[in-house]
């Protein structure tokens, strides 16, 4: 019988993260793959982040043809409201191609898999953007198991630096519980972990050693389920680096003329939370004020409030504070830019299409090349535009670290 295939995501884990930690001795698991098999730099999507990337790996689509563009996706017919970026591609994915061809095929915490979905000879346990509390297998009995074993992780949960380093531990009980257990001739998993602790904990590089030394011990031990003419492929999403500069875009928008604002009474909680952050930038203190845990909490309580006052959405269960649609006077707004987790967009605010649209059809593609040109001329903007046959709105994104790697072993 022809061999397996193994395929180990590591989110974010691109060669200039990978290299140092191999040279160091720190993964000579994936030290001897790049070793024995072959590897190359691969370009991610645009924007390059996990959700479409993930999504765009086991497919083949690019995210026009997904129907997602970042964590978020805009709500039909709402002006500023959004949900979790939903599964969309589950009969295009390479487990159920594997299932129908009557290969058995498993998909163990790959990223934007919820809502899963039954199909022949392939079992599946969603990964991240999966709200706690909703079914995550397929079969569904399999969930049952999963718990009893103490084997089901809440990927929606804020860690801590302990959390966060400990996190592989739990992705590889799990996937190790796959592959002991469920039937496979191809095996997906993905480390999530590799890609958070950059982002809840960007300064702690020995956190970050430890981290992937835990990453590369659980691929060691995956490797060890294999056989000599079995196959594994190591793959990545994207990039990581830092944040050096922000462009607020609506604000682009107000001084050129493109989004009218509202005027709205600041509130005693904007005051207050005003002092709090002018004392924690300014560099005539030692911050000791808003260093203690109580104060802290003051201020957090006032975000919450304020935020209260913005649109409810986001990720299930939790309120995420951005601009409000009362903020902006849409019978004088031209275009709008939206927060969607990373795969930011602008949106043309179209008659027809829009629920207070102001501009017309005959006018949508010369005002999207205006828009596109102001955007073009700020500093390390990159502008790709959605084509008309998928959604008709502009995207724009930040240049980042886009390359993604692949490995693979050959004895």
């Amino acid at each position: 019988m022809a061999g397996r295939l193994l395929i180990v995501g590591l989110d974010a884990g691109t060669f200039d993260i990978l290299d140092p930690l191999v040279a160091s001795g720190d993964m000579p698991n994936v030290g001897a793959i790049f070793a024995r098999g072959a590897r190359a730099e691969l370009l991610s999507t645009f924007p390059p982040t996990t959700s479409p990337a993930w999504p765009a790996l086991v497919t083949g689509l690019g995210p026009a043809k997904l129907g997602f563009f970042g964590l978020l996706n805009r709500k039909p017919g709402t002006q500023y409201e959004f949900s979790v970026a939903r599964n969309t591609f589950d009969a295009r994915s390479l487990w159920a191609h594997a299932g129908r061809a009557g290969i058995a095929a498993v998909a163990c915490g790959v990223p934007a898999t919820f809502p899963v979905f039954e199909t022949e000879n392939a079992t599946v346990v969603s990964g991240m953007l999966t709200p706690n509390g909703q079914p995550r297998t397929a079969p569904a009995a399999l969930e049952a198991e999963l718990a009893a074993a103490g084997l089901v992780i809440d990927w929606e949960v804020l860690r801590d630096l302990e959390g966060s380093v400990n996190l592989p531990d739990d992705e590889a009980r799990l996937a190790l519980h796959m592959l002991d257990h469920a039937p496979w001739r191809v095996f997906m998993t993905v480390f999530r972990a590799s890609d958070g602790i950059f982002h809840t904990h960007p300064t702690e590089p020995d956190a970050h050693r430890e981290m992937f030394r835990r990453i590369d011990a659980h691929v060691g031990e995956m490797m060890s389920r294999l056989d000599a003419d079995d196959t594994v492929m190591l793959v990545s999403d994207h990039g990581m680096t830092n944040v050096r500069e922000f462009l607020h875009v609506n604000a682009l928008f107000w001084r050129s003329g493109l989004l009218g604002r509202r005027d709205v009474r600041s509130t005693a909680e904007d005051r207050a939370l005003g002092i709090v952050d002018r004392l924690k930038r300014s560099p005539l203190v030692d911050n000791a004020i808003v260093k203690n845990r109580v104060t802290r909490g003051l201020a957090e309580a006032l975000r919450q409030r304020r935020a209260n006052r913005t649109l409810d959405f986001g990720r299930e269960g939790r309120r995420q504070p951005r601009l409000s649609e009362a903020l902006i006077d849409w019978a004088n707004t031209t275009c709008f830019f939206v927060d969607l987790g990373y795969g930011s967009g602008v949106y043309l605010n179209l008659k027809g299409r829009e629920p207070l649209g102001a501009i017309g059809p005959e006018a949508y593609e010369e005002t999207r090349q205006l828009v596109a040109d102001l955007l073009r001329l700020q500093d390390g903007v990159v502008v790709q535009t959605r084509e008309k046959s998928t959604t008709g709105r502009s995207v724009i994104v930040r240049r980042t670290c886009s390359s993604r790697l692949h490995a693979s072993r050959s004895d």
